[in-house]
């Protein structure tokens, strides 16, 4: 389906407003990657192959692949349909998986602070199977009704869209449930335990800082919603890789101070095992002290 020379003229401003945030998001990566790199090469490179690390990695470089294919749909000269529709797919999946194992390790963080509780051991990943499974299903659909269009004299190669499903805004209803339902179990936690006793530097460490992660991921996940429902649709990706970048900063911190909190020997709490630990978000390069008896798992 062509378009009029104006459809072209605003498409172009859309693609390029959405292009910049999109590299914004991934300077804020870079940044927090050079910041940190020094503690995620003595505290994970050498330790063991296992589930945490494994789920560290994969939400960690996720934004790698995802960055290179948004950066060519968007820059790349000379750029065809064909191709368009590749590199849309690889972004949208990539958001799907990095998402995914991002959740999977806040979804067995809050396991892990409400004491390894049985009923959460079997409905936490029952409620993410079928969430995810929703949004894979939300995913194929929606990359099944895009429709692109060439690009005509004098414009520049580009990827532009000329239809599209409205179903973008179900993917972002489930993220958004989902880490509502986690927000809560932590908040009704960490009023527990505020309440059952004095604030001490782990209890505030590990409820009251660590629900700002969450507060931060669902705050995206709404703003995304904002966005759906009040801009332009051609806008309606304007957030959306800011999301899985912000998941991939938060949860490697999470772990990366995990670690860094055992090699200074704090352990067998109960609470900073597998998962159960973080510390507040500083954006400043760590400097924590390591020791040759820390433990090998992360």
């Amino acid at each position: 389906m062509a378009l009029s020379f104006d459809a072209y003229v605003l498409q172009l401003q859309q693609s390029r407003v959405i292009s910049y945030v999109d590299v914004a998001s991934l300077c804020i990566w870079a940044y927090d990657y050079m910041l940190t790199l020094s503690l995620e090469i003595s505290v994970i490179w050498t330790a063991p192959w296992n589930v945490p690390k494994v789920l560290f990695l994969l939400t960690r470089y996720n934004p790698i692949i995802d960055s290179t294919a948004a950066m060519y749909y968007f820059f790349h000269p000379g750029i065809s349909e064909t191709t368009c529709r590749i590199m849309y797919g690889i972004i949208t999946w990539m958001f799907v998986v990095g998402t995914g194992c991002a959740e999977i390790i806040l979804m067995i963080r809050t396991w892990a602070v409400w004491e390894r509780d049985r009923r959460l051991a079997i409905a936490l990943p029952i409620f993410f199977v079928l969430i995810w499974c929703a949004i894979c299903i939300s995913a194929t659909r929606y990359l099944s009704s895009l429709e692109f269009v060439p690009i005509p004299q004098p414009f520049p190669p580009s990827c532009f869209i000329s239809k599209r499903s409205s179903i973008r805004f179900v993917e972002w209803v489930l993220v958004m449930g989902f880490e509502a339902c986690i927000l809560l179990l932590m908040s009704v936690k960490a009023y527990q335990t505020v309440r059952n006793g004095p604030i001490s530097g782990l209890v505030r460490l590990v409820h009251v800082d660590g629900i700002l992660y969450y507060i931060v991921l669902f705050g995206l996940a709404v703003a995304n919603m904002v966005v759906l429902l009040t801009l332009p649709e051609e806008y309606g990706n304007l957030l959306a890789f800011l999301q899985p970048i912000m998941h991939s900063v938060l949860t490697g911190r999470m772990l990366l101070q995990l670690r860094g909190y055992e090699r200074r020997n704090i352990h067998g709490d109960g609470v900073t095992e597998f998962l159960g630990v973080c510390t507040p978000i500083q954006f400043m390069r760590n400097n924590i002290a390591t020791s040759d008896n820390a433990p090998e798992d992360l």
